[in-house]
């Protein structure tokens, strides 16, 4: 199967990719205007399949900035009630068209380091409690860092019925040798809260992953929100100072 089917080009057209293949000429990633930024979000959950929620005592920032060279950096650090970091996440995407170079973990549970090119990946993920998995393997062609691909889909200000389709892999799962292809699909305008005042947003939804409020005037994501438990346990991710969505 040629990669440029499956990913509609990532490189070529992460706009063009918005959809429908009725897209007006392509996009590349350069085009998505990414900017380094810092945002902090707090997290809420739901025992009850959504029907009520609380605030949960963890809270994560994450950071997208340019390397020396090019490449981007994108990083998330949890951090506890008292303020004690408990998990960091980084994965670090090529110039242009986004593909994951390194992609690594490092927690109190558990831990992970590969390292990818565009037909290899090579690396360690020892999930909790388990041990050691490693990899050295071919992987089918460049596979764009998910969330960095996630961030540049948003600041391109998408329209209801644009769609990304974005080929990756689930480090803790079937792991990085093994395709996972899932699109990016815009649904709906909507709006989001912050000390009263309503934010204009799209809602963008993963066809394997979860829900995303992005900010229209700023192309920033606000807020996720996603389902485990076979949906009886459904989680939020909130920018700070904005309301969740219900």
């Amino acid at each position: 199967m040629h990669w440029r089917v499956v990913m509609l080009s990532v490189s070529a057209a992460i706009g063009a990719a918005m959809s429908g293949a009725q897209a007006q000429g392509s996009a590349t990633v350069s085009d998505a205007r990414l900017v380094a930024a810092t945002d902090t979000f707090e997290t809420w959950e739901s025992q009850d399949s959504g029907q009520t929620r609380h605030r949960s005592s963890t809270w994560f920032f994450q950071t997208l900035v340019r390397l020396p060279g090019g490449a981007w950096q994108y990083r998330r650090a949890w951090l506890d009630s008292t303020g004690a970091t408990t998990s960091v996440s980084t994965t670090i995407a090529r110039t242009g068209d986004l593909a994951v170079r390194f992609d690594g973990v490092q927690a109190r549970t558990d831990s992970a380091a590969v390292v990818f090119d565009d037909a290899r990946a090579t690396g360690w993920v020892v999930p909790g409690g388990e041990s050691a998995r490693l990899f050295d393997g071919p992987v089918e062609g460049p596979r764009p860092a998910a969330d960095v691909a996630e961030l540049a889909f948003a600041s391109l200000r998408p329209v209801p019925g644009n769609r990304l389709v974005l080929p990756g892999y689930v480090l803790y799962g079937a792991g990085p040798l093994v395709l996972r292809v899932d699109t990016l699909t815009v649904l709906d305008d909507a709006s989001l809260r912050s000390g009263g005042r309503a934010i204009p947003c799209l809602v963008i939804r993963h066809a394997r992953g979860p829900t995303i409020w992005v900010e229209k005037a700023s192309g920033r994501i606000l807020a996720r929100r996603g389902v485990v438990a076979g949906g009886r346990i459904v989680w939020w991710h909130v920018r700070r100072n904005i309301e969740p969505p219900t």
